[in-house]
């Protein structure tokens, strides 16, 4: 895909828009009323992967594109499996750095006090049908690099033309969300990651890799916190 006119530059601007909005717009109308469950929860990771089939078809229709415009590398198995081991090692310096803020209580950015009710929904979360609570993390994972490095960074790339700024914007945007309130040392954790995730796909134009990355971190963590939710009692 080239740019070559103002048309098609409004037609990137508004896949990135839709990249960006139809999460969080989606979840506050369809959910806006209601009070969170462990269903709602789960909704959202359906939504967000409903943004991602959505982009697709966007890609196919609109931009007269694949979704992908970085075709694939195909890399061997030995190759796979160290960018993954190293991908895992280089976002651990992310969650060291992340720890200052709580050192110096800057730990939230906004004053935040979650409900009785709410630390019953994460707790109830954490202790759903571990076959439910697997395809929800995964398929969160995939959706997550599909969407983020997969279709947002070689657009902003086309749109900036610099390299280096695609692959910061597309970690500022990852680590501030759509994803509503954050914590700072969750933003420093996303945003170092994404630094990484995104000169790794840049050069090596490989996605699967990425996917297979990002779903053992995110396994990791959600295991790690579904041990502290299982020995709490609210």
């Amino acid at each position: 895909m080239d740019i070559a006119n103002k048309k098609q530059i409004l037609t990137l601007l508004g896949g990135i828009l839709i990249a960006l909005l139809f999460y969080p717009v989606v979840c506050y109308l369809g959910f806006y009323y209601f009070n969170d469950t462990v269903l709602t929860i789960a909704l959202h990771y359906l939504v967000w992967c409903l943004s991602v089939l959505v982009l697709y078809v966007y890609a196919l229709k609109v931009e007269k594109s694949t979704f992908l415009i970085w075709p694939e590398q195909q890399d061997g198995a030995l190759f796979f499996i160290l960018s993954i081991v190293a991908l895992f090692i280089l976002q651990l310096p992310g969650r060291l750095l992340s720890e200052i803020p709580k050192n110096l209580g800057w730990h939230e950015l906004w004053d935040q006090h979650f409900s009785k009710h709410f630390w019953h929904v994460i707790s109830g979360w954490y202790h759903i049908n571990v076959v439910v609570w697997w395809v929800c993390i995964i398929s969160w994972s995939i959706a997550t690099e599909l969407m983020f490095r997969g279709y947002l960074m070689p657009r902003l790339s086309l749109l900036f033309k610099n390299k280096a700024a695609a692959v910061i914007c597309t970690s500022i945007i990852y680590a501030v969300g759509p994803f509503g309130r954050r914590s700072l040392s969750a933003m420093i954790v996303d945003f170092f990651s994404g630094i990484f995730f995104g000169i790794h796909y840049q050069k090596y134009r490989n996605i699967k890799i990425l996917i297979a990355t990002r779903i053992l971190i995110d396994v990791s963590f959600y295991y790690a916190m579904r041990g502290v939710f299982m020995r709490m009692n609210f």
